[in-house]
């Protein structure tokens, strides 16, 4: 999936901006399509021999991000695969 503005992930979500990028994902300003309201996706950029290693590592880090339930934590809202299986997690928008 090339992740460009107004790109769907699945009847979920719509990517309104890049917000950033760095050695291993990218993060997308989104409209959670159900309720109208904007988040941030995280989606993981690892491709090659390790990529199911990173995945993996990214799934343990969505789990361990929203079980911490704190003010100073970001909140994890959902996680998933893009039809194309690019794993991403789905956080409020700070």
């Amino acid at each position: 999936m090339r992740l460009v503005e107004g790109s769907k992930i699945g009847d979920r979500y719509r990517l309104q901006r890049r917000i950033g990028v760095g050695g291993m994902a990218e993060v997308w300003q989104a409209e959670q399509l159900a309720l109208g309201r904007s988040v941030a996706v995280k989606f993981l950029s690892s491709r090659g021999p390790r990529a199911e290693k990173v995945s993996r590592r990214f799934l343990r880090e969505a789990r361990v991000a929203a079980a911490v339930h704190h003010r100073h934590v970001v909140e994890i809202v959902d996680y998933g695969m893009t039809d194309d299986d690019v794993p991403y997690m789905v956080m409020e928008l700070l």
